[in-house]
């Protein structure tokens, strides 16, 4: 009930209720209430009054419920944001780059969730290389469900890296290692011998020669990468071994009749090479990434030809090089073979923009400024004000008016990066001098101008004067003529500030030991009980701007000893309050002006690109003047827009609205009938600016037990939908600016059971290059889990909170910042992916039953059978993955996914038993 009184608030601030001033509870008349609910739809009706602030339930009345906003929590793992593009085998690189590449490539190809590491630093290794372990750990933590395990073998002093070990030994003391690194490997024979022998079966070597370095044929190595970076050339290779035979199945995205014959392949020993030609938009790649990471898809080989190549035929020289190199992914593109691969996506940079406001970066431990792309102006006259100058309020004192403003709720979306009250002044459109105030305002170059709070300039007034009258006096004259009915004046001698810690012996001194009548009080941060002592019995005292219920209780004590009054005066309630109300203050003011008792204050003026001292100068906390921002100097021949100030600000999506958008989700075949009427009807209400695609459905299951009629469903509201939108929008939506589609980490990363899904997401991304190429908007988004919202979050209720194949649910805030970022940059596919924490490696006492039923969301194994299978306790079919992914990861115990089926709690017990016996 408490928090139905803000679910009608557009707001995605959070609030928490601090205070109530009255509570009723009839306990037998909400009983009664209770007792005749049905029990298959037990809900009670909750009627929310605002006009009299009540909330009703039943017997239940609760009056005047304050609430107070709290900052949200923030998300200790951060979103790994990246882009997913084509590079080829050979290649010029920078350092990281290739580093990333290479251990891709190496995970790709292995399948482990383990890899074990060791680069060689020796008298070969030049004095000023950088040392790739380091490279390595970076790569590795931006990749989910692989835990790493990195050696460092030299003699070489070196300071110690996290999380590296650092070893004298020889590489031949340091066995069955995945992946090691060294220096000019293949100009010294007898080290290339000896590194094969300590590598695993299945490892990789990376050598680091000059740049110049031609690679000559090596018998017992195939070469899969040469990258040539700045300093020298980086090559990837492996132990050749003899190519086992293959079935070669040609697979589509159309047609799914060679499912049946890649279900019977699978059955076989041999391996399995499935390829297609993009001849129409083709979805080969998710589908092998996902398939790969079934029980016994590692056999799976692809080749996707995406540019003309000649006809699949294994016997064919082009073919069969390529088919010798053993390669899990092979993509021909640009006439080159290559792989798609993730690099990191920085934050878009800064353009240049005549609309910005000052916004708060915490991305980082230390926050900082920066100005940010501000909304489309509108077409209204009214609302286009140039700022001249703005009254400023740093990231302290917004954090200390936000703590305090449990009584406002705020709109529109607001959040801890604006600033909730600001004054102005500036020119409209029509060069008007204009000063105002405006509530949730942003410091910022444009503001719409309220038009129940903006007076004009007078002519004697700069509008650096301007700038500093409109919120003070506001508060004042609404607190002490409209609410108190205040009109005398008091002396000089009666005025002062509790800045001084002496003005209680002034006060009893002028006022002779009786105390004022009012105080006025805006102490940012003292406590206003120690004021108490200055006002007279009977008195009132007003507070401007804070009532911290901290404090409540004491100080009503305090005021009712002395028979007083307290107000609170919040300026931001105003935007509140009736049109007479405020129709008033605008004329109170304005006679004030007239009058001359209300003239501008002290202020010390910063440069728009002195924001960093302007907020520094008030974390001091003694100035007593106004603080402005000047974007320009006043300059009378300035009028309009023809000559605007740009600020290096970063881009933000704002939708435009004059235009529309269209988001389509759940489209079957009658949605796909509706996308040309969709798109027909949004061109009547206004130009098409961006369409955003949605849709999808799931079924999930391994591909053994996969059917037509699965991915025919699956590939429909994706594949389908995305050609129809293509299609249209090319020659009906000539101003389309965004046309984006969420396409899924399963795509890129591969995820076991989702074979059709990561096929369909693939299509999408192949329509989206293909538009980009010809020169229209386009955008795919690989989105890993979302965990607060839509079709997952439903899905994987009882795993709420924990891992999905090493990563972490991500909250919608996360998704919409993200999203905002790739709106505004270039690339055609993007990620976003939150790694869960790599834990270092459980000791085997730490309990496979618990591992097992973390994974199947179980909170307490002595609450369920230990004879009921795992299906039977909720297993399906893609946990049943995570489950022989955890017990081979942190327990070594293998196990097929037929014989997971079968498993109980008391088997596991017994598998745990013998693995402790055997230690």
């Amino acid at each position: 009930m408490l928090q139905m009184s803000i679910l009608s608030v557009d707001s995605r601030l959070q609030y928490l209720p601090v205070a109530i001033r009255k509570i009723t509870i009839d306990p037998v008349k909400h009983l009664k209430l209770v007792e005749g609910v049905s029990v298959k739809k037990p809900l009670v009706p909750v009627h929310v009054y605002k006009e009299n602030k009540t909330i009703k339930s039943g017997g239940i009345e609760i009056f005047d419920v304050r609430v107070r906003s709290t900052p949200k929590q923030k998300l200790l793992q951060k979103p790994v944001n990246e882009k997913y593009e084509f590079v080829p085998n050979e290649a010029h690189l920078d350092l990281s780059q290739s580093v990333r590449i290479n251990i891709q490539i190496v995970l790709e190809e292995s399948m482990e969730q383990e890899l074990r590491a060791g680069e060689l630093i020796d008298h070969f290794t030049k004095a000023r290389s950088t040392i790739l372990m380091p490279l390595v750990k970076n790569v590795l933590e931006d990749i989910p469900s692989v835990y790493p395990d990195l050696i460092i073998s030299t003699k070489n002093k070196i300071e110690n890296l996290a999380e590296i070990r650092i070893e004298s030994l020889a590489l031949a003391r340091i066995n069955n290692l995945s992946l090691i690194i060294a220096t000019n490997i293949f100009q010294r024979p007898s080290l290339l011998e000896e590194i094969l022998n300590v590598l695993s079966a299945d490892g990789f070597v990376l050598t680091r020669e000059d740049k110049d370095f031609n690679p000559a044929e090596v018998h017992g190595i195939t070469i899969l990468t040469q990258h040539s970076t700045k300093d020298e050339k980086l090559i990837l290779f492996k132990r050749s071994k003899p190519v086992a035979s293959s079935d070669f199945i040609k697979i589509s995205s159309t047609h799914f009749e060679w499912i049946y014959e890649l279900q019977d392949s699978l059955k076989n020993e041999s391996n399995v090479v499935v390829h297609c030609k993009n001849q129409q938009f083709e979805g080969i790649l998710g589908f092998a990434k996902c398939i790969r990471r079934e029980p016994g898809g590692k056999k799976v080989k692809c080749f996707f030809m995406m540019d003309e190549a000649p006809d699949f035929d294994p016997f064919d020289k082009f073919y069969r090089q390529q088919i010798e190199q053993d390669r899990a992914i092979n993509v021909y593109k640009e006439a080159k073979w290559g792989t798609y691969r993730h690099f990191k996506l920085e934050n878009c940079g800064t353009n240049p923009k005549n609309n910005a406001y000052i916004g708060v970066d915490n991305k980082e431990d230390r926050p900082t400024l920066e100005w940010i792309e501000g909304p489309p102006l509108t077409t209204n006259k009214d609302q286009d004000i140039i700022q001249v100058m703005r009254e400023k309020i740093v990231k302290s004192f917004m954090k200390h008016l936000f703590a305090a403003r449990k009584e406002i709720v705020f709109t529109d979306d607001m959040t801890e990066e604006f600033f909730e009250r600001n004054e102005y002044s500036g020119r409209d459109s029509r060069g008007n001098r204009i000063m105002g105030m405006v509530a949730g305002g942003i410091l910022s170059t444009f503001v719409p101008a309220h038009a129940d709070f903006s007076w004009p300039v007078p002519p004697d007034w700069s509008l650096e004067d301007a700038a500093t009258v409109p919120a003070t006096y506001s508060i004042v004259i609404y607190a002490l003529l409209l609410n108190l009915q205040k009109r005398s004046l008091n002396p000089e001698s009666h005025i002062g500030s509790f800045r001084i810690n002496s003005l209680e012996r002034v006060i009893r001194r002028e006022t002779k030991g009786r105390g004022v009548d009012i105080i006025l009080c805006s102490p940012m941060g003292a406590k206003p009980e120690s004021f108490v002592s200055c006002l007279a019995r009977g008195g009132t005292f007003v507070e401007i701007g804070k009532c911290d219920s901290d404090y409540e209780g004491s100080f009503d004590l305090h005021l009712l000893e002395k028979e007083s009054s307290y107000h609170n005066m919040m300026l931001d309630a105003l935007f509140g309050e009736s049109s007479e109300v405020k129709q008033k203050l605008i004329k109170a003011v304005a006679e004030g002006i007239k009058c001359g008792y209300v003239k501008p204050l002290p202020a010390n003026v910063f440069g728009h690109d002195e924001i960093e001292e302007a907020f520094r100068y008030m974390t001091v906390g003694e100035h007593t003047e106004k603080v402005l921002i000047k974007f320009r100097e006043e300059n009378e021949s300035l009028v309009g827009t023809s000559d605007r100030l740009l600020l290096e600000a970063v881009p933000r999506f704002y939708c435009d609205g004059n235009k529309t958008y269209i988001i389509i989700g759940g489209l079957g075949g009658l949605g796909l009938e509706l996308a040309n009427c969709l798109i027909q009807e949004a061109n009547e209400l206004g130009p098409v600016d961006g369409i955003f695609n949605l849709a999808m459905v799931l079924k999930d299951g391994l591909f053994e037990n996969q059917r037509v009629e699965n991915f025919t469903a699956c590939l429909a509201p994706k594949v389908q939908s995305s050609k129809h939108l293509d299609e249209i929008t090319r020659r009906s939506c000539p101003q389309l600016r965004y046309f984006v589609v969420f396409s899924s980490f399963s795509c890129g990363q591969g995820f076991p059971s989702q074979t059709n899904y990561g096929m369909a997401n693939s299509v999408m991304e192949r329509i989206c290059e293909q538009r980009k190429r010809d020169g229209f908007p386009a955008l795919a988004i690989q989105w890993s889990a979302i965990g607060e919202v839509g079709m997952v979050a439903q899905l994987q209720k009882s795993y709420k909170g924990k891992e999905i194949f090493g990563t972490i649910p991500q909250p919608i805030s996360t998704c919409l910042e993200a999203l905002d970022n790739f709106l505004n940059q270039d690339n055609t596919i993007v990620s976003s992916t939150i790694i869960a924490e790599k834990r270092k490696k459980d000791d085997v006492s730490g309990g496979v039953l618990e591992v097992v039923a973390n994974v199947l969301g179980i909170n307490d194994v002595t609450r369920v059978s230990h004879y009921a299978t795992l299906p039977e306790l909720g297993m399906d079919s893609i946990t049943s993955q995570e489950v022989v992914q955890q017990l081979k990861k942190r327990f070594k115990i293998v196990v097929t996914s037929r014989e997971i089926r079968t498993m109980t709690f008391s088997k596991l017990s017994e598998l745990k038993q013998e693995m402790k016996e055997t230690l």
